[in-house]
């Protein structure tokens, strides 16, 4: 006698959607403007590698505005992180 095991599938439907995020700002170091850095906008990922969104450097004002985009199925959260290599000559 044959055992018949019902296949069982499951099907996992995930919708992603377009997210939209703008920064602007201005970068100082000990109240001096910090001109031609390079500032970069990532988008943080928990299972897989994060996405660089962007990248432009400031500008004579240390001022800088990025713009990006990307599909994400959670939305994108309001913080902000920061990495700075300082070199003094």
């Amino acid at each position: 006698m044959q055992l018949l095991l019902p296949l069982t599938a499951v099907f996992v439907c995930v919708s992603s959607r377009s997210q939209f995020i703008n920064v602007k700002g201005t970068l100082t170091c000990q109240s001096d403007t910090v001109e031609n850095a390079q500032v970069e906008l990532w988008e943080h990922d928990i299972f897989t590698p994060d996405d660089l969104l962007t990248s432009s450097p400031s500008d004579i004002l240390g001022a800088f505005e990025l713009s990006g985009a990307d599909n994400e199925v959670r939305s994108y959260s309001d913080s902000a992180a920061y990495n700075s290599i300082i070199e003094y000559l």
